[in-house]
């Protein structure tokens, strides 16, 4: 929360959860707008969890496995448009996501087609 403060991030914004089962985990998952992979080390699990739940995920590809299965799932599903080459590129995508309602229904769509032929 405080690093949401000074970043001027609205407390509103952000919701903090405990540990549950993973059914409850996965139900969760459908109130995300957007899944921010991290860029140290993708969130595997996590990712696919999103991605399933019909979120978009984010990533920046890196130069080792770790950081770059997120990317690896986004090429697997045919929707590399969410993989940035740098952090510029990734806020640009979020951003874009947030602002653009219909870009982000349009994303929506293009996720659920993707995880159905797949």
């Amino acid at each position: 929360r405080k690093e949401a403060i000074k970043h001027h991030v609205a407390n509103d914004r952000l919701v903090f959860l405990n540990l549950v089962q993973r059914r409850e985990h996965l139900a969760r998952c459908r109130m995300v707008d957007v899944f921010l992979d991290t860029r140290v080390c993708s969130g595997i699990a996590t990712g696919c969890d999103a991605l399933q739940s019909g979120a978009p995920l984010i990533t920046i590809a890196g130069d080792r496995m770790c950081n770059r299965i997120g990317a690896s799932m986004l090429r697997s599903l045919g929707v590399e448009e969410f993989i940035a080459s740098n952090l510029t590129e990734y806020k640009e995508l979020a951003v874009s996501l947030g602002e653009d309602e219909e870009k982000f229904l349009d994303v929506i769509h293009l996720l659920d087609d993707a995880r159905n032929s797949s």
